[in-house]
């Protein structure tokens, strides 16, 4: 419906009610189908936007981390098909991105470790996961404070600085209980379950909500500038095995 397309009013009015009777545990599939055609033009602005209501009318970020995933679900193919201008090699949002693609990488042979039931490999891996607190702290110590200080809407970071904690709190848990065992247990199965919950959803949330607005909150030659000076911090993206590249803090493109 093109009455939803333009009005970003109606489109956010439309994802906080949802967002709302998933707090209060409403069926979804009726929830869908009252707010279904709205859902379908929601944007990542939209998105921001209603998070940063909800948090204003006092609910806890704990409440909203229990269900983001089932929001998510529900708008996570109209995120996916809204059209950004996506970062290019040498912006520092671009970086950040390389190092979910490196991520998907680990997480990926991760899962196959699994399957193969092959342990030793597998707490390598869960070993490379710590290197992603590079990212994680680039986000909170450089690019969240510029944030802040230029969107209307920066509740929402808060949210996503506690669910870094999130994950650095069941990755901790799982390093220790490896280091415990000599094989998979029920609970190694299930912590690693966890783990890829919440890094695939990060994923989700930097590249489907974050990363567009910060991009299209790119207007003025002093945000662009910032992000330019900021280059040689966060332009450093590769999660490598190997002793000389064992922090991400490498550059994808080494200079000469």
């Amino acid at each position: 419906m093109s009455e939803f397309i333009n009005n970003s009013g109606k489109r956010l009015e439309g994802l906080f009610q949802f967002s709302q009777g998933i707090l209060r545990d409403e069926d979804g599939t009726k929830l869908l189908a009252k707010y279904g055609e709205i859902l379908k033009h929601i944007t990542p602005h939209d998105m921001i936007a209603m998070e940063e209501k909800q948090l204003r009318m006092g609910v806890k970020p704990g409440e909203i981390k229990d269900k983001i995933e089932k929001v998510m679900n529900a708008i996570y193919d109209h995120l996916k098909n809204y059209e950004w201008n996506k970062p290019q090699e040498g912006h520092a949002l671009y970086y950040l991105m390389q190092e979910n693609r490196e991520l998907e990488k680990i997480l990926s042979e991760l899962k196959q470790n699994l399957k193969d039931r092959a342990y030793k490999v597998a707490k390598i891996n869960v070993s490379k996961l710590l290197l992603m607190e590079h990212h994680y702290r680039r986000k909170e110590n450089i690019l969240f404070p510029f944030l802040e200080k230029i969107w209307e809407n920066c509740l929402p970071l808060s949210v996503m600085w506690s669910l870094h904690d999130d994950i650095r709190m069941k990755l901790k848990q799982l390093l220790t209980i490896l280091s415990e065992n000599e094989g998979f247990t029920p609970e190694i199965f299930s912590l690693i379950g966890e783990v890829f919950f919440l890094m695939y959803g990060m994923i989700s949330k930097e590249e489907l909500i974050i990363y567009p607005v910060a991009m299209e909150t790119l207007t003025s030659k002093e945000l662009r500038d910032f992000f330019s000076n900021q280059n040689r911090r966060i332009e450093q993206a590769a999660i490598r095995s190997d002793p000389e590249y064992n922090t991400i803090g490498h550059n994808l493109h080494r200079r000469k």
